[in-house]
């Protein structure tokens, strides 16, 4: 082949050679030309050349035929989807497979069931479901009362059809479908949930999708029928996991939205005092169904009625705190700031105090009132020795006076720990890094010089690395066993990684050089260098 569709042939005939040009269509001929003296149409030459070619196409085709049979004998069968096999099984045989499964595999039967059979013609949603979720919970418990792996495995199997029920309802604007089955759903959450308390985890993000979807589902509903069956469904969730915490999370939002009227919230205060008249309620629970009745009181502006069981519950400081920190989510500053003073008399604990103080300056934040603020942290500043205090100080503009007092004041109660750290941090502020020195000089404090290593380091770097190892060198003669050497270690680990790695390996070598006895510090210490650093 010369060039596309023009093909030369050599034919040998005895001695001589004779060429022939055959011109090509596709595979089909159209003309041809042979150097012989014979007429086309009696030109043997030409007849042999054209036949050798045919013969050559028919060879070319055979052989792509049988690559191509080849090919597809060896590429394995890709498997049909479940959705393409379905749509081509008669539906006969399809609804035999489903009852012959589903009768042999109970998990199947569960999706099933929760899928087409729930609302199925005739079937009240809210019966059905609890009467399967009855039988499933009675099978999956154990003899110990919790829920055994192959019962949950069908449980759930159940409860994420019910979730699908709740999506395809609301998708197709059926909402009062969605809302019956958003009920089942989340009574069998919590009811779980108080069946067997290891299951939080577990139904944490089924909970969370009840909430979610309470949330999307409630500005939908118009209907005056269809708000009060929420009502309804909200309020029986509540009386019946009163004792939860996890059903608060529905029961504030139904607060909050207004849902409950005034006759609801007494219904509900009559369910926690039943529940509160049980003995064998646990602490926790006690605890947070007296909070609960204290909040609900005041949600009925029955005040009195609320300082009576405080006071009546004074052991109890970490419910009183609560109250008035409700109190102050809900912006009743005037009830707070009674409690406060209420609670200051019936206690004189410095903890209770401080917590008093803290609720104090909540209210002072929330009112923006920055004098109040500054008394308060610095007051809490003193009581506390919390860092946070002072920058709420310094973001308030504290006068230079009241910091010199707070200096003075930390200065003379420099022996704990906790002082020091609060003074460390006043020198910080003013940036008097000779003074930070002077006082890890004066009381050895490790800590103090980890917090502020970094910084001294980069101020002044020789007079750091000389001054710092003096005193840490006196310090360590002065003390025997591994504890000071440990805490030394710790601080200088948190700094291993960081900018003053070479302040960190000078005072390495001087401490291990001084102590050339002590092996235990020098097997702590040698950490920090490399192998040629230690042979130096």
């Amino acid at each position: 082949e010369l060039e596309k569709k023009l093909w030369i042939c050599k034919y040998e005939e005895g001695a001589q050679i004779y060429e022939i040009e055959i011109q090509l269509v596709g595979k089909k001929v159209k003309d041809f030309a042979c150097d012989c003296s014979l007429r086309e149409k009696d030109c043997r030459h030409a007849f042999y050349a054209i036949e050798e070619l045919n013969e050559r196409f028919k060879d070319e085709t055979d052989a792509k035929l049988k690559k191509a049979e080849d090919k597809k004998k060896n590429t394995p069968i890709k498997p049909q989807t479940i959705r393409n096999i379905i749509q081509s099984v008669d539906p006969e045989e399809l609804k035999k497979f489903v009852i012959d499964v589903g009768s042999s595999n109970k998990n199947f039967e569960m999706a099933v069931r929760a899928r087409f059979g729930l609302d199925a013609e005739g079937q009240n949603i809210e019966t059905s479901s609890k009467e399967i979720f009855a039988k499933l919970i009675a099978k999956a418990r154990t003899s110990y009362g919790d829920i055994n792996p192959k019962g949950w495995e069908q449980l759930v199997t159940f409860l994420d059809g019910i979730k699908f029920k709740i999506e395809n309802c609301f998708e197709h604007q059926n909402f009062a479908n969605a809302l019956e089955f958003w009920y089942c759903y989340t009574h069998f959450i919590l009811r779980l949930h108080r069946s067997d308390f290891s299951l939080g985890k577990k139904l944490e993000k089924r909970r969370q999708f009840s909430n979610e979807f309470l949330s999307v589902i409630h500005p939908m509903i118009i209907a005056p029928e269809l708000k009060e069956k929420l009502r309804v469904y909200l309020l029986a969730l509540a009386q019946n996991y009163v004792k939860l915490a996890e059903s608060q999370t529905i029961v504030n939002y139904a607060f909050k939205e207004k849902i409950f009227t005034e006759e609801n919230t007494l219904e509900l205060l009559a369910s926690i005092r039943e529940a509160l008249s049980k003995s064998s309620l646990y602490f926790e629970e006690q605890f947070y169904l007296e909070l609960l009745e204290i909040n609900f009181l005041y949600r009925l502006n029955k005040h009195e009625e609320a300082r009576r069981i405080l006071r009546a519950k004074k052991r109890n400081t970490n419910l009183y705190l609560n109250a008035v920190y409700n109190c102050i989510e809900k912006e009743e500053y005037d009830e707070a700031k009674f409690l406060i003073e209420q609670g200051k008399q019936m206690y004189n604990e410095s903890e209770v105090i401080f917590g008093f103080q803290r609720l104090e300056y909540a209210i002072a934040e929330k009112q923006n009132n920055v004098d109040e603020i500054k008394t308060l942290a610095y007051k809490m500043l003193i009581a506390s020795n919390q860092k946070r205090f002072l920058d709420v100080l310094y973001e308030h503009n504290i006068s230079v006076t009241d910091i010199e007092k707070l200096t003075k004041l930390y200065e003379a109660k420099m022996s704990d720990s906790e002082s020091r750290e609060v003074l460390a941090y006043i020198y910080f502020k003013k940036k008097d890094w000779e003074a930070i020195i002077k006082l890890i000089e004066k009381t050895n404090d490790i800590e103090v010089f980890g917090e502020y290593a970094l910084k001294l380091y980069e101020i002044d770097p020789e007079k750091t690395k000389n001054r710092i190892l003096n005193a840490f060198i006196k310090f360590l003669k002065t003390s025997s066993g591994s504890s000071l050497v440990e805490r030394l270690h710790n601080v200088f680990y948190e700094l291993k990684n960081s900018e003053c790695m070479p302040l960190i390996k000078f005072l390495v070598k001087g401490i291990t050089t001084e102590f050339k006895t002590r092996h235990y510090m020098k097997t702590r210490f040698y950490e920090f260098l490399t192998r040629e650093e230690i042979y130096a």
